[in-house]
């Protein structure tokens, strides 16, 4: 009895070991040296600087009125406050210091890699699971940006959190898992308006299953009640982001007023940027975005750049075409009866294709200024589409060729993505296109 028992432990530590190893690399690679540098850098002269205003409970951090006391820093109420009360908490647990400011950011950039398996499996198998996982950990924006106090590796969390939920609806059509891929969109919207982008894509799988029911009106008015009140909760969680500013004692008309001036500001911002760059670039990475920079030593440099792994970035264009393929085939579903785990196969490929182009195409029509880490959903879905098409690879050695490049372009640009100081030719052998200096 006792030998079973300690087979079956054994067997489950051996099945789950390799995404044991990929989250310890994740907390490695996030969390060492997590406070360097200890000042502000990039934008979290806005976030982390008002996330210090949340952790005092200074109404001043959700007031656009306010011109900030300290120089080079300005109040950020553009965005939800979902993301910055999780730095709030980690400013009261470390101090009002980088740790403090960045901790949680590490966290969710741990919990992206976690979730990047978890959807990858759930959509498809463990494999591509684990490859997507994998992957995730090796890309230089996910790393970048769970080690600065910004929202964007919120956002992807609670994106990649809403999809799991989504797809465990579409196999098993239980209500439980539509509340929960709702609930988790409303985080997403709590944390960067661009969350909204997951409202129409849970709408595409409610018209996909009504669909393959044959537009069975029975079937609809059944849930109906079930979808509204579930689409209700994002709102709801939008309005119970702001209880900080409620229990200030702001009044409505405030609310109202502070979300006429954040659509203002960003749908009439005229500013220019150094590092900004257009939504088309952003596949092709021509345009990252420098982050901080230290000349203390002669003949050697330490920069931080928002960068993707190259390799990962471009491949993944490629891949895109085949998932785009394999959405446009997979959907030709014959009508014969199919069992709902049997549906749910079917439009992954689909999902992932749609979800990359609404999380990027939009942003082809903003008229403000944008920065590459505007991709970083997009992204998320080019990664578990790059997983799956290097698990449909036959050729072993060529998969096991292609992994090991990967491995090889993360440790060649970690340097210049956590700060290590080097030398500057090592730096800029590193600056492969003209438009990345």
């Amino acid at each position: 009895m006792t030998s079973r028992i300690n087979k079956k432990i054994f067997g489950k530590i051996k099945a789950n070991l390799p995404i044991v190893i990929i989250l310890l690399l994740a907390v490695l690679t996030r969390f060492w040296h997590l406070d360097y540098p200890p000042s502000y850098i990039f934008d979290e002269v806005y976030h982390a600087f008002t996330a210090g205003a949340y952790a005092k409970n200074d109404p001043a951090g959700y007031e656009w009125w306010h011109t900030s006391p300290v120089k080079g820093t300005a109040y950020e109420w553009l965005h939800p406050p979902i993301a910055k009360l999780f730095m709030a908490a980690g400013i009261l647990i470390f101090g009002d210091n980088s740790l403090g400011w960045r901790f949680f950011s590490a966290v969710f950039g741990v919990l992206a890699v976690l979730m990047l398996y978890l959807v990858g499996k759930e959509l498809f198998n463990k494999r591509v699971g684990l490859l997507a996982a994998f992957l995730g950990c090796l890309d230089g924006m996910f790393l970048v940006q769970s080690r600065i106090a910004m929202n964007d590796i919120y956002l992807i969390v609670f994106l990649l959190t809403a999809v799991f939920w989504l797809f465990r609806w579409l196999k098993k059509q239980d209500s439980k898992n539509f509340i929960l891929a709702c609930l988790f969109t409303g985080l997403s919207v709590a944390t960067k308006w661009p969350g909204i982008f997951l409202v129409p894509i849970i709408g595409l799988a409610i018209v996909y299953i009504f669909y393959q029911k044959k537009w069975d009106f029975n079937w609809l008015k059944q849930h109906l009640l079930l979808f509204l009140a579930s689409f209700l909760l994002i709102p709801l969680i939008y309005i119970l982001s702001y209880t900080q500013f409620w229990l200030q004692g702001h009044p409505i008309g405030q609310f109202v007023e502070l979300h006429k001036q954040i659509w203002w500001y960003q749908t009439s911002l005229k500013a220019t940027h150094d590092y900004g760059s257009k939504a088309w670039e952003w596949p092709l990475m021509i345009r990252p975005v420098w982050f901080y920079v230290n000349y203390d030593v002669p003949g050697k440099i330490g920069n931080i750049y928002n960068l993707g792994n190259p390799l990962i970035w471009w491949s993944g264009l490629m891949a895109m075409i085949f998932v785009i393929y394999k959405a446009v085939t997979d959907f030709a579903i014959s009508h014969k009866p199919a069992s709902p785990a049997r549906l749910a196969a079917k439009p992954a490929g689909g999902l992932l294709a749609i979800s990359y182009l609404l999380f990027w195409i939009p942003w082809l029509f903003s008229p403000r200024v944008m920065f590459l880490h505007h991709y970083l959903p997009s992204l998320t879905f080019l990664v578990l589409g790059l997983a799956w098409f290097i698990d449909d690879i036959k050729d072993k050695p060529l998969k096991s060729l292609l992994l090991t490049a990967f491995v090889l372009i993360f440790v060649l640009f970690y340097p210049i993505w956590t700060g290590l100081v080097i030398p500057q030719t090592y730096f800029h052998f590193l600056l492969w296109l003209p438009s990345w200096k």
